[in-house]
């Protein structure tokens, strides 16, 4: 037989292709679009304190009895403290020659995808956290389990719920959760057979659930990000998989920036580098906790 040159034989002559890298990519910071935003100036100290006035009680008088019944003004302070979260990498001279330019740019927009992401992780984490934001502010109810599937009852119920306080509560009213979540509470209004109850209500919800536009029960929109983390008994994913998101006015929690995103670089001669860092100092908190409700519910993955 005879033998033939095979491209084993030619490999180091071959040409090579490398596609430009792609980027693994992430959900962009939702949650500062959200809530209430309040900047903490510069050279205003490291906390922002926002003073709130009680309320009197008026009460029926009694002709011809002397009114003496004075009660005082009191007042609370709603307290948010920022705290700085870091991101950096540290290119080397070589590793800049022979990326050129391509590599720090790349670079510096994971380091802002990076920041990004870490604000919205720490903005839902006061939505799953027993104890709420830094201060141990919460929202007072929280509605569902962690093996409880939502149902529309549950939306109407949380939209009562912050409707009903007696804090009259700002509007818009959103509501953020997992995109497994809403799809359990697609599922459950999908007429059958033996429940055909919702009608033309189910269509209306289906085609916002598919343009992600939910804007019925009375809330202003519902969003959906995957930063809000799931938790299982056993495997994330599986049938005991389950989040904790929320619906809540805008008013209900601030976002307190003490600064904008930096990014900023450092030579570091020693080492033959430069040093690339992005921080951001903010807090969450809320201001409210009769104005959002938490929706913790089931979010597995899909099979069907």
């Amino acid at each position: 037989m005879v033998a033939a040159i095979t491209s084993s034989e030619l490999a180091q002559m071959e040409p090579k292709m490398i596609l430009p890298a792609r980027l693994t990519l992430q959900a962009k910071t939702l949650a500062t679009q959200l809530f209430h935003k309040e900047a903490l100036p510069k050279g205003q100290g490291r906390v922002l304190n926002q003073p709130k006035y009680g309320e009197f009680e008026a009460y029926d008088a009694v002709e011809g009895v002397e009114v003496d019944n004075p009660q005082k003004l009191s007042s609370t302070n709603f307290v948010v403290e920022p705290t700085e979260v870091v991101a950096q990498f540290l290119l080397t001279d070589v590793a800049a020659r022979v990326g050129g330019e391509n590599h720090m740019r790349q670079a510096g927009r994971i380091l802002g995808d990076a920041m990004a992401k870490r604000v919205d992780k720490k903005a839902w984490n006061i939505f799953s956290s027993t104890t709420g934001d830094a201060r141990g502010n919460q929202f007072t109810t929280t509605l569902g389990g962690s093996s409880t599937a939502i149902t529309v009852g549950h939306m109407t119920a949380a939209i009562a719920r912050i409707e009903g306080a007696s804090e009259p509560v700002p509007k818009p009213i959103r509501a953020v959760m997992r995109v497994e979540q809403l799809r359990v509470l697609l599922n459950s209004i999908v007429p059958t057979s033996s429940n055909a109850i919702y009608g033309n209500l189910s269509e209306e919800i289906i085609r916002q659930y598919l343009r992600h536009d939910f804007k019925l029960f009375g809330i202003d929109g519902a969003f959906i990000s995957p930063n809000i983390d799931r938790t299982s008994s056993g495997t994330v994913g599986d049938a005991n998989t389950h989040a904790t998101g929320a619906l809540f006015s805008e008013e209900a929690v601030w976002y307190v920036p003490a600064d904008s995103v930096n990014v900023e670089k450092e030579r570091r001669m020693k080492a033959r580098s430069w040093l690339y860092q992005t921080s951001h100092t903010f807090g969450f908190g809320i201001y409210n906790g009769n104005w959002g409700i938490r929706m913790q519910f089931l979010a597995p993955d899909p099979t069907s």
